[in-house]
């Protein structure tokens, strides 16, 4: 995550908050702004201000800014955390290749995987197909509502 250049935030501030009426006390508050975009990437101080363009009606706080970006950028830090605990562990057990996660399979395993597959199948294409009718008045598929058509046949059968 490289955070965006001080030229850069000031570029896209001013763009940005060119739409509003700049406080008097801009020169005093400006930095705050900076201070709150300054570990940032530039794509999410981007969508920040892009949120802020569109969404708000008046001159947005720093909070204002960071808060539609938030989660992603949280994502963000919390995958930095791991990858650098990733790498601190590789580097501490000596840079071990890593282990497969399975043996490859045999041939014999793979011949066996098929014919399992082709019986499933088999029985499959064998099976019969019924449609199963739905209640009085119901509007929807079988499909849509199994527990609906379920008790529906449950009664038609305790009535015959």
């Amino acid at each position: 995550m490289e955070p965006i250049s001080p030229h850069e935030i000031g570029v896209l501030l001013a763009q940005t908050l060119a739409i509003w009426p700049r406080p008097e006390n801009w020169a005093h508050i400006s930095p705050a702004y900076r201070e709150a975009l300054e570990e940032i990437p530039l794509d999410l101080v981007q969508s920040a201000l892009k949120h802020c363009r569109m969404t708000l009606k008046w001159f947005p706080k720093p909070c204002e800014l960071i808060d539609p970006i938030r989660p992603e950028l949280e994502k963000r830090k919390q995958t930095l955390r791991r990858l650098t605990t990733m790498e601190m562990l590789a580097r501490k057990q000596g840079q071990q290749a890593p282990v497969a996660a399975h043996k490859p399979r045999s041939e014999a395993d793979k011949q066996a995987a098929a014919e399992a597959v082709a019986k499933a199948r088999a029985v499959l294409d064998s099976a019969t197909l019924k449609r199963v009718p739905t209640a009085a008045g119901d509007h929807r598929t079988p499909a849509a509502d199994p527990y609906r058509t379920a008790y529906a046949v449950l009664k038609r059968t305790g009535e015959e």
